[in-house]
């Protein structure tokens, strides 16, 4: 389910960062491409530290749903903005930050939902398991945008990412959660 909602998930950046350069005046096309990114982006570097402490307080599998959720419904407003062309340059920015925010919660719940689903030692294997599956859709997703983006345009790019995260939202809904291995949330204050 992760690799699906991730290759989507790129899929959309591709055809964000691809719909912003379209709408951008000419000399702006540059800056604008590299604001899009990131908007998207820097609420991670920013503000990743506090929403990893954050998630450490919290129950990550909740939090994990409530956040792919969020992409999934992010990703789907975009479609709808876009095919009821209201699309532009603010909204596209906008829209990428929104998503931003929403990852800088979802990657250190997400991580920690991970390092639940096995025992104890077999942690390492999982985190290699989700770092490969990352590092595959970051491949898959971009070459993916660019066959489907001339076929089926930007909005079924954008909505296809939205039902992309039936896979994982279904799987974590799916799953049995008293076989999970919890950790005792992070006491505030970080110690």
């Amino acid at each position: 389910g992760l690799w699906v909602s991730q290759v989507g998930s790129w899929m959309q950046t591709v055809a964000t960062a691809l719909l912003v350069k379209k709408l951008a005046p000419p000399k702006w096309e540059g800056v604008l491409l590299g604001v899009a990114v990131a908007a998207q982006f820097v609420p991670m570097l920013l503000f990743g530290a506090w929403f990893g402490a954050f998630a450490d307080q919290r129950n990550r599998w909740r939090l994990t749903v409530i956040t792919q959720t969020a992409m999934a419904v992010q990703a789907i407003a975009l479609a709808l903005m876009y095919w009821l062309d209201w699309a532009n340059i603010p909204v596209l920015l906008t829209m990428a930050g929104v998503l931003g925010v929403i990852a800088t919660v979802d990657n250190p719940a997400r991580r920690g939902v991970v390092t639940e689903l096995v025992e104890p030692s077999g942690i390492a294997n999982a985190m290699a398991l989700n770092t490969a599956t990352m590092t595959g859709s970051r491949a898959i997703g971009p070459a993916l945008a660019a066959l489907l983006l001339p076929v089926v345009g930007y909005g079924w790019c954008f909505m296809m990412n939205g039902l992309s995260f039936v896979g994982i939202v279904g799987a974590l809904l799916l799953m049995d959660r008293t076989q999970l291995h919890h950790t005792a949330p992070a006491p505030k204050g970080g110690t």
